[in-house]
């Protein structure tokens, strides 16, 4: 149980970052993009349709092997965990991933926003933010 693995879209649906943290079927670099590409798509056809005032997209997909979450923040960033489906919700997660990536990557002087995310301090905490929760569980 817990968070299999983590990614992070751009608002265009450019991936800038994936990490995993537990042995599952690997994805090599093009599907990894695919899947990006795929869920920003998605995401953003559901947003449009929604007749909610929320017009976020997609918060969650749920299998029978795993679940897929996701925050978008209000610049269009996308953070998406995939997790075993018995796992909590993972909202409070991925919101520090994005206070993380706010003050980690962002404030790198090195890093040019939309750039792959290449920054040490940023996977060393997101490491230790998965490891808590997957301790936990």
């Amino acid at each position: 149980m817990g968070v299999f693995s983590l990614y992070i879209i751009n608002r265009a649906g450019s991936l800038l970052f994936c990490q995993d943290y537990m042995q599952i079927p690997i994805l090599s670099g093009n599907e990894r993009l695919n899947l990006a590409g795929l869920l920003h798509g998605l995401s953003t056809i559901a947003g449009n349709l929604s007749p909610a005032e929320d017009q976020s997209g997609i918060h969650e997909i749920e299998t029978s092997g795993f679940r897929l979450e996701m925050f978008q923040p209000v610049t269009g960033m996308q953070f998406v965990a995939v997790c075993d489906v018995k796992q909590g919700s993972l909202q409070h997660f991925l919101r520090s991933c994005h206070r993380l990536y706010a003050d980690y990557v962002l404030k790198d002087p090195f890093y040019n926003v939309d750039m792959l995310i290449r920054c040490d301090k940023f996977t060393t905490n997101v490491q230790a933010a998965v490891d808590a929760l997957n301790n936990k569980a």
